[in-house]
């Protein structure tokens, strides 16, 4: 993710196009585009953080105990994956679905936690040395390359966009290559669960898998958001295209 990260940002670059650290409101080593300028005045608004945001999603996603999921389910007669399961349970619990009271309690949430985040994506305007707030933020979907089934054990990189209502569109950029991407000697752990995920990386068994970066805009910007993967992954292609070892 992170030589993902460092290829989408060059490119972006040598584009002309700014890119600039979103701070703590996107997954660490995220970055966000604008056009070619130079940040100037730091963030003055604190937004809400991922794990914040992830709760909540996982909050609204929890309203109705699973009862709308299972119904799904049972129209193919599919059968209920791990972690659905894990969510959901094996049947839905009626005496877990939440009252109106508490629904509207995580909407009120949900609605100041989006709030606070426009503002924080507003003021980017002071920092973007443009003018006018970033384009997109770039950043990793989830902490590794596609998970080996039974292993996708964070979801808080795509849960923070869910409940921010934000539109999202993945864009492959490299291939692992495990010759460049090794393990990293000198990693530190955050945390147990930081330690966990980093474990289940095997530069072998994920060598020459897809690696893609999620960009991620506003609400309603779907035909921008779509426009804007085009143009990166175009540009992407042509940079691969005119590397000298292809």
């Amino acid at each position: 993710m992170r030589r993902a990260l460092d290829v989408i940002s060059t490119t972006l670059r040598s584009l002309g196009h700014h890119v600039i650290d979103w701070y703590d409101a996107a997954p660490a080593g995220s970055v966000s585009a604008t056009s070619s300028a130079s940040p100037t005045t730091p963030p003055s608004t604190t937004p809400p953080s991922l794990e914040e945001l992830c709760g909540i999603a996982v909050k609204a996603f929890l309203l109705d105990a699973g009862v709308d999921v299972h119904k799904a389910f049972a129209l193919s007669g599919e059968k209920l994956f791990n972690h659905v399961v894990q969510f959901y349970g094996t049947e839905p619990d009626s005496e877990k679905e939440k009252r109106a009271s508490e629904l509207a309690a995580v909407n009120v949430e949900k609605r100041e936690a989006q709030k606070a985040f426009m503002e924080y994506w507003n003021e980017s305007k002071n920092r973007s040395g443009t003018g006018r707030p970033v384009d997109v933020i770039i950043c990793p979907p989830a902490p590794f390359c596609p998970a080996i089934p039974g292993t996708y054990l964070y979801y808080t990189f795509s849960g923070w966009i869910s409940a921010l209502d934000y539109t999202c569109v993945v864009v492959p950029v490299i291939n692992s290559d495990k010759n460049i991407d090794k393990k990293d000697p000198n990693f530190k752990p955050l945390s147990e669960q930081d330690t966990n995920i980093q474990a289940l990386y095997d530069p072998d068994v994920f060598d020459g898998m897809s690696v893609g970066l999620q960009l991620v805009g506003r609400r309603f910007e779907e035909e921008k958001m779509i426009t804007i993967a085009d143009y990166i992954g175009k540009a992407l292609k042509k940079q691969q295209q005119q590397r000298p070892d292809k």
